[in-house]
């Protein structure tokens, strides 16, 4: 299919004439669809900002793989809860059984608005497409479009017959194939270079690259955030236990190599340090966590405890309480 220009604004965005229409106001998809959610391109750039995935791009190999999406119905058969949130910088980031999906603007779908405001803005054509790209795997057939609406994730006005349409029409401009240099032309976000993420990766990047203890996490107390680890300590532990067993009942026996008093005496002692690599591990986790949050509260205290900023209580008079 070839791809046509898009309608140039009267002020142009420099380099903007050559972004390829994406959804044409004559295309035979959802043209009819009424926009409840109408963003300006400014809006629209917020709205799907990745700006805390691309700080970490380099990166992000380590926590997924190139176009890697599943359709709604595969996400059932991993058996993942599916949460949508508003919060497009956790848009297809998963841990365990839960993958978070942001919601498809309504906006996006409507061809006129699309050609009319987004395509005439390379940075809010470069985070709608891929945006709306990633939808065109996440709903690939009419039972996904079914479960996108029972989750609210897309309007319930879309038909599959539209659906389907408009997403023949995406993919056949956005390929595979092309992605890499429509992302270095950025005519795409450098975050669609990936699918879905996995958060406790992303956490360990934030951590070794100084931006924070976590990129997102739903612990909100010491015991729950700390049991995740336990379970794996644990089963270390166990094999250790079992070999170090093992190990005294060879060095008891008399007659015996001495090369198997070496190795036990090593692995006895490189037991003992993976033991406390891993409580020391943990109790610096601890004493970062505690000290910031500790700081954070007293700062914020602080701040809205300034007299110009502490919200004044209202003066009721007595003849109000009568």
């Amino acid at each position: 299919m070839s791809i046509t220009n898009g309608s140039a604004p009267s002020n142009p965005d420099p380099g903007v004439a050559g972004l390829p229409e994406l959804v044409g106001a004559h295309e035979e998809c959802i043209t009819a669809l009424q926009a409840y959610d109408k963003y300006s391109a400014a809006e629209i750039r917020e709205e799907l900002s990745m700006k805390d995935l691309n700080d970490i791009h380099g990166w992000l190999w380590i926590a997924g793989n190139f176009d890697n999406i599943s359709p709604l119905h595969h996400q059932k058969l991993l058996q993942r809860q599916i949460f949508a949130t508003t919060k497009s910088r956790l848009h297809l980031i998963w841990f365990g059984r839960i993958i978070f999906i942001k919601p498809l603007p309504d906006c996006l779908i409507n061809a006129n608005y699309f050609t009319s405001t987004i395509s005439t803005n390379r940075q809010a054509y470069a985070l709608a497409s891929g945006f709306l790209r990633s939808y065109c795997y996440l709903i690939a057939s009419s039972l996904d479009l079914a479960l996108a609406k029972d989750l609210y994730l897309i309007s319930k006005d879309v038909t599959w017959d539209k659906w389907h349409a408009l997403r023949a029409l995406v993919l056949a401009r956005l390929p595979k194939e092309v992605i890499h240099s429509l992302i270095n032309d950025e005519q795409m976000d450098k975050r669609w270079r990936y699918g879905e993420l996995r958060l406790e990766r992303l956490n360990i990047i934030y951590r070794c690259t100084g931006r924070g203890l976590t990129y997102f996490t739903i612990h909100r107390e010491y015991s729950t955030y700390f049991n995740q680890y336990f379970n794996i300590f644990i089963t270390v532990f166990g094999f250790l236990a079992i070999i170090l067993t093992a190990m005294q009942i060879i060095v008891a026996i008399q007659d015996k190599p001495a090369t198997l008093n070496t190795i036990s005496y090593r692995f006895s002692i490189a037991s003992l340090l993976v033991v406390a690599i891993c409580l020391g591990y943990v109790f610096l986790v601890f004493l970062s966590m505690f000290f910031y949050n500790t700081i954070l509260a007293f700062v914020t205290h602080e701040i809205l405890g300034k007299d110009g900023d502490r919200p004044k209580s209202p003066q009721i008079s007595p003849q109000a309480l009568v």
